[in-house]
């Protein structure tokens, strides 16, 4: 529970830098934005809890499919595919043993590659089969997925990565609504990632504010002259004081540095 309902604590948990074990990670990540987007939705904390069961077992399947495969750097043969797209129904093989799961973790395991236009696999099939537990873990997947490397492409930065969800939903394939969710969590900048201010100071997003989706809190780095600061300033963009200051752009690949403690910006300086 504690998980759930520390909002700011699961957030800063979904890192993506652990491409070395990708599947877990994926998986943590995928649970952790699934969680975020149900309570935007409002659900319930039981249904929370067991959406988390689907969205963390959503890619268990790819356990079974062949390392060669899932790590090639270049372009997967038609049998290679075929053997990617049995991924839901390895994923059934494997948790249906266990009897102790919700009734809805199997059915989001074998439909998470689904789209609602139809597009997806392995059944092909659209809206109304699709779960609304699905939906959520599809859309946090694939948002985690695009902003990973992987050995066949570089990853993309979470900007862009919204921005293609945003174009899916657009093209009928993803939920609009679930998506929503995902972008009041994130915002337009998301979490940790890098952003220049238009007073050229640069730092991270730390956390974002309800629906204003180009206005999150951010922990300022470096001054408008390139200098670092010895302790990081946190600046929220929603306040009145601060409605002069917006975001220029982001900053893709951004490292943040490791600071001291972090310290409020004083609203003189705003």
């Amino acid at each position: 529970n504690g998980l759930v309902s520390n909002r700011f604590h699961r957030l800063h948990i979904a890192e993506p830098d652990e491409d070395k074990h990708y599947l877990p990670s994926h998986s943590l990540n995928t649970t952790i934005f699934s969680i975020n987007m149900a309570a935007r939705l409002g659900f319930a904390m039981s249904e929370i809890l067991e959406l988390g069961y689907g969205a963390v077992l959503h890619d268990v399947g790819m356990m079974r499919v062949k390392p060669e495969i899932v790590n090639k750097a270049q372009p997967l043969t038609p049998n290679e595919m075929a053997e990617i797209r049995m991924h839901p129904s390895f994923g059934l093989d494997l948790i249906h043993p266990i009897k102790s799961l919700p009734v809805t973790t199997p059915i989001i395991c074998y439909q998470e590659n689904e789209r609602l236009d139809g597009s997806g696999y392995p059944m092909a099939k659209g809206t109304a089969i699709l779960l609304t537990f699905t939906r959520i873990v599809t859309i946090a997947a694939s948002y985690d997925a695009m902003t990973r490397t992987r050995p066949y492409r570089a990853a993309l930065a979470p900007y862009d990565a919204i921005t293609e969800l945003l174009k899916a939903v657009h093209a009928g394939k993803l939920d609009s609504d679930c998506t929503r969710a995902l972008l009041e969590t994130l915002s337009l900048f998301p979490i940790c990632s890098g952003v220049e201010l238009s007073d050229g100071r640069v730092g991270y997003v730390l956390d974002t504010q309800g629906n204003n989706y180009t206005r999150p809190v951010i922990a300022i780095e470096y001054k408008n002259d390139g200098q670092p600061l010895d302790q990081e300033l946190i600046l929220d963009l929603q306040r009145t004081e601060n409605q002069a200051i917006r975001i220029v752009r982001a900053i893709p690949k951004y490292t943040r540095r490791v600071t001291g403690r972090t310290m409020k910006l004083p609203t003189t300086k705003a």
